[in-house]
């Protein structure tokens, strides 16, 4: 039977092991530590990274632009926005009282609304009367100017005055422009003798 011998180690060899496990493990630990001082100051240097707002951070704000690409949009800095057609004529909506929801969907909507429409109607509607006063007053304006001129001519050629109606009723027949407004309603004044003493008695003042 064998007996079992036991290996021995001289003691600069187990000296020299030993030193070597632990060199090993100071210089592990130190990379460790060195690594860990570099992640730190990493995190430090790193910039924040700023977030971008989500909608329900949406700034509700008014843009004036908007005046420019809506003629009938006011804003008033308390009430808001406000719609000049529908308050002027009588329309019940969130734009006569003041609108805060500051988006351009809020524009289109009430744009597009019956109270809107009806309001721009009658707003089309004032305008075309104006305008067509306008012209008629015009010609009336016109065809007084011509009975002037033609009673002044009665005078200059010495032409009896009473024929000053029956020229007029000529000048109509001949569509000379605009007379033929003086024959209707109160313009019919302007057709008679009277008015023609009258004219005449304008143009002496005048030439006086």
């Amino acid at each position: 039977m064998m007996t079992s011998r036991k290996r021995r180690f001289p003691a600069s060899t187990t000296r020299s092991i030993a030193s070597f496990f632990s060199t090993n493990k100071e210089t592990v630990d130190s990379e460790k530590e060195e690594k860990e001082s570099k992640d730190n100051e990493s995190d430090k240097e790193a910039p924040a990274k700023s977030e971008k707002p989500s909608s329900s951070h949406y700034e509700n704000k008014f843009n004036i632009r908007w005046l420019n690409d809506y003629s009938w949009l006011k804003h008033d800095s308390e009430k808001g926005m406000l719609c000049e057609l529908c308050i002027r004529f009588g329309k019940q909506s969130s734009f006569t009282t003041g609108c805060t929801n500051f988006r351009t969907s809020s524009l289109t909507r009430h744009a597009e609304s019956t109270e809107h429409r009806n309001a721009l109607l009658a707003s089309n509607m004032q305008t075309d009367l104006k305008q067509a006063m306008a012209r008629a007053l015009t010609h009336q304006e016109e065809a007084i100017t011509t009975a002037q001129k033609t009673a002044y001519w009665l005078a200059k050629e010495n032409v009896a005055t009473r024929k000053f109606g029956s020229l007029m009723k000529l000048l109509r027949q001949a569509s000379c422009p605009n007379v033929d407004k003086l024959d209707c309603g109160e313009n019919a004044k302007y057709m008679s003798n009277q008015a023609a003493e009258e004219f005449q008695d304008a143009c002496v003042v005048v030439i006086a």
